[in-house]
């Protein structure tokens, strides 16, 4: 049981992680746009 909560705990900390490098390439990828259309 402890095994299998620490590979969920360490699966949920791997999504998370993808999740925020997600967003963050999305943010640079509007600031990209943004900045195109502004000038």
């Amino acid at each position: 049981m402890k095994i299998n909560n620490k590979r969920l705990l360490l699966l949920l900390l791997f999504i998370i992680y993808y999740l925020f490098f997600y967003l963050f390439i999305y943010y640079l990828f509007f600031l990209f746009i943004f900045n195109l259309f502004l000038f």
